[in-house]
């Protein structure tokens, strides 16, 4: 726990700082760049695709300020019997990391396949090989 919170506010601290600010097109990148693991990332996108992620922006302060809090304690995933794969990048970075790891742990029904040479936002970098892991793995579900 202590590995995630200090990730997480390594993250998340400067992006709630920006919302706080009302810097929301700022927090988007910040966002991002965490989420890609380097800074710069945001800016080195294809443009369509920081298009789409600013298109979103005004959504920040709802999902930094929300109050439901899902009931995902390990008692309640375990109880999940439907298969699962939980897809991870190998260079994602520890915050996401570990959240693959404890639900890896928590549900009995699943399976994780961890991508070499990727990292967290691997599905949008790579969506062709991405499907292909999960079809593969569809296919054993069979």
């Amino acid at each position: 726990m202590a590995a995630f919170m200090a990730d997480a506010g390594a993250m998340f601290g400067p992006v709630f700082g920006q919302v706080g600010e009302g810097l929301l097109q700022e927090a988007v990148a910040t966002l991002i760049d965490g989420s890609g693991g380097h800074a710069g990332y945001f800016a080195a996108q294809p443009l369509k695709w920081q298009q789409a992620q600013l298109a979103e922006a005004a959504s920040l302060p709802k999902q930094l300020s929300q109050r439901e809090r899902p009931d995902w304690s390990p008692e309640r995933l375990a109880a999940l019997s439907v298969p699962t794969c939980i897809v991870q990048g190998a260079d994602t970075r520890a915050l996401y990391a570990l959240v693959c790891e404890a639900l890896g742990n928590a549900i009995s029904a699943s399976e994780r396949l961890q991508v070499p040479h990727t990292g967290h936002l691997y599905p949008i970098e790579q969506p062709a090989l991405f499907v292909q892991h999960l079809q593969r793995w569809l296919t054993t579900q069979r």
